[in-house]
């Protein structure tokens, strides 16, 4: 017996619809998919880094960027509260550019801000900073993610 175009629309759309299902159940639905105002859960501040073969990452924390040298100037862990502006500098090593990482600054689990930085080789060197009030004391932490999402590696520092 012959479909109709109506009854072939009909089982595509249930297939589609059971596919999404499945998609749910298993928990692999994009981060713009999740409730609104959770946080994705590979960016959470307490996201533990991936091991990705080949791909690693080192942070530095500092007061300043020696831009020439690609190092940072005054490397610490606890910053004053009247310093209102924090460097991380970040060595990625293995990933093929072109690509991206992205710098996620914490204030106390809150995300205070994101920022998307280019990858120009397998072996490079960039940096974001944050600017932050004199009442902002407590732990914070910086997130490298990649393109996909996946935390890299993170430092955590304290305004005091």
């Amino acid at each position: 017996m012959a479909e109709t175009y109506l009854q072939r629309k009909q089982l595509v759309l249930a297939g589609v619809l059971v596919l999404a299902a499945a998609v749910a159940v298993a928990g692999l639905l994009p981060a713009a998919a999740q409730e609104e105002g959770a946080p994705a859960a590979q960016e959470s501040p307490s996201a533990e880094p991936v091991q990705r073969e080949g791909i690693w990452v080192e942070i530095f924390l500092g007061t300043d960027i020696d831009k020439e040298k690609r190092l940072v100037i005054g490397e610490a862990a606890t910053f004053p509260s009247d310093g209102e502006r924090v460097f991380c500098l970040t060595r990625v090593h293995g990933m093929s550019p072109p690509t991206t990482v992205t710098h996620v600054w914490y204030f106390e689990g809150k995300t205070m801000a994101r920022v998307d930085l280019s990858v120009g080789s397998q072996n490079w060197r960039t940096w974001s900073s944050k600017t932050y009030k004199p009442d902002w004391t407590g732990s914070w932490e910086v997130k490298i993610l990649d393109e996909d999402g996946m935390v890299l590696g993170s430092a955590g520092f304290e305004v005091k």
